[in-house]
């Protein structure tokens, strides 16, 4: 009995010592510049509604984004923060999951309005 207890013990030690937060895809500053949107999906369907869209990378993480959205004025530089793989836009209520990155290419993920947006984005 006792046994078993240690052993049950030692596997949950051994489980839970490899959990810690996700490693993110991403640093701010491999972000630094201008990402010209590509592509464009909602609900998984083409569009070319947002063809223009842009989001600028800066220093000190901050972005200007001219996403059309109720809580970005795109002549405005919001802070960001990038945790468990999420881009969050601080005081605009709108994040980001990022899906992919590579050096000249960036896809992220959004709900705008009840729909599922994908952006494939290039630097």
């Amino acid at each position: 009995m006792k046994f078993s207890f240690l052993l049950v013990f030692m596997c949950a030690v051994f489980l839970f010592s490899g959990c810690s937060e996700t490693k993110p895809i991403i640093e701010p500053a491999e972000l630094v510049g201008e990402w010209t949107l590509v592509k464009a999906e909602r609900d998984s369907k083409e569009t070319t509604t947002l063809l223009g869209l842009t989001f600028e990378f800066k220093q000190d993480k901050f972005i200007r984004l001219n996403l059309p959205h109720p809580n970005l004025n795109s002549d405005t530089d919001y802070k960001y923060d990038i945790r468990d793989n999420k881009l969050r836009i601080l005081n605009a209520d709108l994040s980001f999951d990022l899906i992919e990155f590579a050096e000249d290419q960036l896809v992220v993920k959004t709900i705008l309005e009840e729909n599922e947006f994908t952006f494939w984005l290039s630097k």
